[in-house]
C-alpha cells in the first residue's frame, strides 16, 4: 500500500459483506475490536515520516472482503473516519 498524499492513512482488510455490516463507532470507524476473527490485517499508519509504504500480505480464502481505510478511528477525538467519507472497496475472492 502507497500512501500519496500528507493526510494519513490505515490500510485494512475484514471479512464482510459490506461496510455497513461491519461493526462501527460512533464516527462511523470499524471497530476492529469488535471484528474478532473478521479482522484480517492492516498495515498500520501509512504517513510521511512513519513510511508512506508498507507491504501487507495476507491469504484469502474465499469470500467477501472489504479493503477499507480506518484512519480517524477514534471518536474521543472529534475526527471524521475515513472509511465512513468511502474510503473502502468490497472485494469477492473466489
Amino acid at each position: 500500500a502507497t500512501n500519496l498524499e500528507q493526510d494519513p492513512h490505515v490500510f485494512s482488510i475484514a471479512l464482510g459483506e459490506s461496510y455497513e455490516a461491519l461493526p462501527q463507532r460512533a464516527n462511523g470507524a470499524v471497530d476492529v475490536d469488535a471484528l474478532g476473527d473478521a479482522f484480517i490485517g492492516s498495515t498500520g499508519l501509512l504517513m510521511p515520516g512513519l513510511g508512506p509504504v508498507k507491504v501487507l500480505t495476507v491469504e484469502l480464502a474465499p469470500g467477501t472482503y472489504v479493503l477499507y481505510c480506518n484512519s480517524g478511528d477514534d471518536p474521543e477525538k472529534g475526527e471524521e473516519s475515513h472509511i465512513s467519507l468511502g474510503e473502502y472497496v468490497v472485494i469477492t475472492v473466489v
